[in-house]
């Protein structure tokens, strides 16, 4: 694997990241329940492969019921199955999936209240590689409250996962004659360029030459 192709996927990867998590800058009090990890990213995430993350909560006090949902693009991946922590303490839990719509749904309320400052996992979810292509992990939180039935403040963050090539330009799931066309057409141009493509750019010099037009066609028939 060449030194570009690893810069290339590492800086899509962070920037994706960054994304996801740029609203802890402003996190007080509130609980904080997310995906974890946050990004999942690699070209050898290939179909078949299956990874599992988890739902994790930490600053919060207090807490007896959680009620959320999980949704992913099934066309990308596929529900395999999944593990509930504190089973043990589970006063009553519902638990659906629609695989097919790319959907999970889970309530849960506890005999004893949960009350963290560090990380804690929820759920683990375990999903298959279906195909080449991206997916939000969106995590929406319906319900968290304590014993008395008050909601509880937090902030929730979703994941990612991509196992897309990074000179897979149109993001179609291989890089083929497309590909190569899009850097051409953008071939000498620059920021503020009319047919400047900032993804043609892919050795991120500021300016589409022929080196970039090198790099994609290097990958040409790759997944």
């Amino acid at each position: 694997m060449s030194r570009s192709f690893k810069l290339a996927m590492l800086s899509t990867c962070l920037l994706l990241a960054t994304l996801l998590i740029i609203q802890a800058s402003s996190l007080s009090s509130d609980a904080k329940i997310y995906v974890n990890p946050n990004q999942l990213c690699g070209t050898e995430y290939v179909p078949s492969v299956e990874f599992t993350v988890s739902i994790a909560i930490e600053n919060v006090s207090q807490m007896k019921t959680l009620s959320l949902n999980l949704s992913y693009n099934p066309q990308v991946i596929s529900y395999r199955g999944h593990l509930l922590e504190y089973f043990e303490d589970l006063q009553s839990v519902q638990f659906t999936v629609n695989d097919k719509s790319g959907f999970l749904f889970m309530n849960i309320s506890l005999e004893e209240n949960l009350t963290c400052v560090e990380a804690t996992e929820i759920l683990n979810v375990t999903f298959q590689v279906l195909k080449r292509g991206e997916t939000f992990i969106n995590l929406t939180i319906l319900q968290i409250e304590d014993p008395a039935g008050n909601p509880l403040p937090y902030t929730s963050f979703n994941g990612y996962f991509s196992n897309l090539n990074p000179y897979d330009l149109n993001k179609d799931g291989k890089i083929d004659i497309i590909d190569v066309a899009i850097v051409a057409y953008s071939l000498g141009s620059y920021p503020g360029h009319d047919r400047w493509n900032p993804d043609a750019d892919l050795n991120g010099d500021g300016t589409v030459d022929i080196r970039d037009v090198v790099l994609v066609a290097s990958y040409f028939g790759s997944y």
